[in-house]
């Protein structure tokens, strides 16, 4: 754009036109650089997009490992546990099984001892 020597003079229509053009040419910059800038947002949006997918998929990998981590821990305390268990129920059973037997014994050593006190009741000469 010209300027004038003296600007106290009022604007030309040449003037004008030529402000008119430049407000145009600004116009068409305008434009121009929004569309740059809507490019540019749509670009981000789907470079984001994508690695927000990539992460949610890295999350989700992540996830599955931890489960089956926790699922393969589980099923060795489990393991463990049920092992101890059934040495709890054994020994339980052989627990069982000896007052079973100490039982059957005091039993005995009673009948006996009242067997013995009726023979030694019956003869007490053969003592």
């Amino acid at each position: 754009m010209k300027k004038k020597a003296d600007n106290n003079q009022p604007a030309t229509k040449q003037d004008v036109r030529v402000l008119k053009q430049d407000v145009g040419g600004l116009k068409r910059n305008v434009k121009a650089l929004n569309r740059r800038i809507d490019s540019f947002e749509k670009e981000m949006k789907n470079e984001f997009s994508a690695h927000k997918i990539a992460i949610e998929l890295k999350l989700d990998d992540q996830q599955e490992q931890n489960e089956v981590s926790r699922q393969e821990f589980y099923s060795k305390i489990y393991n463990l546990v049920d092992s101890v268990v059934q040495e709890i129920k054994t020994s339980q059973e052989e627990r069982t099984i000896l007052t079973d037997r100490v039982y059957d014994n005091v039993i005995r050593l009673d009948s006996h001892e009242t067997r013995i006190k009726i023979l030694e009741q019956q003869s007490p000469a053969a003592l």
